[in-house]
């Protein structure tokens, strides 16, 4: 799995969906942000934005599918023991050429803090090849030419379509969002090597 650079990724986007999560998260890109990661808290909204690639691909594989499952759990003072918790589930598969994702997948955030003290946000990613039990399989590409991605299953609690998954092969990468009422906050993932924090 590649972390892509955003800068670069932004500039290869042909859609203004990009900019437009990045204007309503009031990020300046001209700030000093590393060159894989934008992460931002302002005490009432955590904003984080970078990119993976999935190479490794066998050259006959014309997709790739991705399911995620997200945690989230809300705090409503320090001293919570047990905290509100949310699982829901997302599938969404992408063109790959070549032996790789053909463009790269981007990872947005914009997360607000609202009533709560503290909200941590935990995603675990699978990425690969293989099937969508009665949806999608096979090696070519299953969708009209000019697309290149399908947002099979938005986040929802329902996890039917996400059991349906079935990998050949497949990489998984974590990472976690902590953000408080006193401003702190993390943005943290060991499999992609990104962390950031307060300064």
């Amino acid at each position: 799995m590649q972390v892509s650079p955003w800068r670069q990724a932004i500039n290869d986007d042909k859609t203004s969906t990009t900019l437009q999560r990045v204007t309503d998260g009031k990020i300046d890109l001209n700030k000093d942000w590393g060159p894989q990661l934008i992460a931002d808290y302002d005490g009432k909204r955590l904003f984080h934005l970078f990119y993976t690639k999935l190479l490794g691909v066998p050259k006959n594989q014309e997709w790739i599918i991705q399911r995620v499952k997200k945690i989230t759990r809300d705090f409503d003072s320090p001293t919570q023991s047990k905290p509100e918790e949310t699982i829901e589930y997302l599938v969404e598969i992408f063109k790959a050429k070549d032996g790789a994702m053909k463009a790269e997948d981007q990872h947005h955030g914009n997360y607000k803090i609202g009533k709560f003290y503290r909200r941590e946000i935990l995603k675990t990613a699978e990425v690969g090849y293989g099937e969508i039990t009665g949806l999608y399989s096979g090696a070519p590409w299953p969708l009209e030419k000019a697309r290149r991605y399908l947002l099979v299953n938005d986040y929802s609690k329902n996890s039917n379509i996400y059991e349906k998954v079935k990998f050949t092969e497949f990489v998984t990468y974590n990472f976690k969002v902590l953000f408080e009422k006193n401003g702190h906050f993390l943005f943290d993932s060991p499999d992609l090597s990104l962390r950031a924090n307060e300064k």
